[in-house]
């Protein structure tokens, strides 16, 4: 088991791979980066790359494995989350995960503003999967 972080090389996701060396071994966290190069300092310290891309999904084959937690971080293209996203959920439903988290939109499904729709597709998308989740 492995506690999976996408988009790891963005800011939230350095951040949320930082915090969780301090608390679990660097050996049980997998960094899902585009770039290898930009996650070189991570693969130092012992945390186990994945390179993929939300854009390219058979990139992602293999990047969970069963009983992995994982933390989905939004994509940042507008107008593209939702293949995107839903390419991240298929993967994980593959590959069949313990838990998929998602960084999602602050209000959720309760959210007015427009930037929020492609947010809502993707928690319909991540509900429907059947896989646990936490949004």
């Amino acid at each position: 088991m492995s506690i999976v972080v996408t988009g790891a090389t963005g800011h939230l996701g350095r951040l949320v791979v930082e915090g969780l060396l301090e608390k679990v071994p660097a050996d049980q966290i997998t960094a899902v980066v585009r770039d290898a190069g930009k996650a070189a300092g991570l693969a130092d310290r012992g945390v186990r790359l994945h390179v993929a891309d939300y854009n390219r999904p058979e990139t992602l084959t293999g990047a969970f494995a069963a009983g992995d937690k994982v933390l989905l971080i939004s994509g940042s293209e507008i107008g593209q989350r939702g293949p995107q996203h839903q390419a991240v959920i298929d993967a994980a439903k593959e590959a069949g995960v313990a838990l998929l988290a998602y960084t999602s939109v602050l209000g959720g499904p309760a959210a007015d503003f427009t930037l929020a729709d492609e947010h809502k597709v993707t928690e319909r998308a991540i509900t429907d999967s059947g896989l646990p989740y936490v949004l």
